[in-house]
């Protein structure tokens, strides 16, 4: 297992790891246990149906990481799968990726995802050369918006077409 970053928070010891296929139980026992909670955020909840989806998805998750048009990792706390974090739609010319993330209901509200959002943040910085951040949140996620406006970053977009989306970007910039 790659480590990319560790910390602790409370009592939790958190890792920020490289995904494996042999974690796709772990992830959909998670992600059946809160379904219907990260239904009303994300799309992909209601349709990871079974392990095979989620193995599907881990497999796609590694090949993108390898070429770099993804870099998604797994939070693991006290070694269970709690969530991922990643960065995505990436623009290397203008140094620049959307962050996402997600936790399970029993490892939320601990400060978990706002210091693994920093962390990946510095990592992002120093490994991958990336400046700016950016992240989509409905405005009824609270706890999303939280860890945004928690890690700096800042609304830039209230309304898109009439969807209920805020876009956030980082207000801090490395370069």
């Amino acid at each position: 297992m790659k480590v990319i970053d560790e910390f602790t928070v409370g009592r939790q010891q958190v890792q920020l790891v490289m995904p494996e296929l042999e974690q796709a139980s772990d992830f959909y026992t998670l992600i059946e246990a809160d379904r219907e909670e990260l239904a009303q955020f994300m799309t992909w909840a209601s349709e990871t149906r079974t392990v095979t989806d989620e193995r599907r998805f881990l497999a796609y998750a590694i090949e993108k990481n390898q070429k770099r048009e993804l870099f998604l990792l797994t939070i693991l706390v006290n070694g269970k799968v709690a969530g991922s974090i990643d960065l995505h739609n990436f623009n290397w010319r203008s140094k620049q990726a959307e962050f996402g993330y997600w936790l399970g209901r029993a490892f939320q509200g601990m400060g978990i995802m706002t210091q693994a959002v920093l962390a990946l943040q510095t990592y992002a910085r120093k490994k991958l050369k990336l400046c700016q951040f950016f992240l989509l949140a409905d405005p009824e996620n609270e706890a999303s918006i939280a860890v945004a406006d928690r890690t700096g970053f800042r609304p830039a977009v209230k309304r898109l077409y009439q969807i209920r989306i805020i876009i956030i970007k980082s207000n801090l910039n490395w370069c």
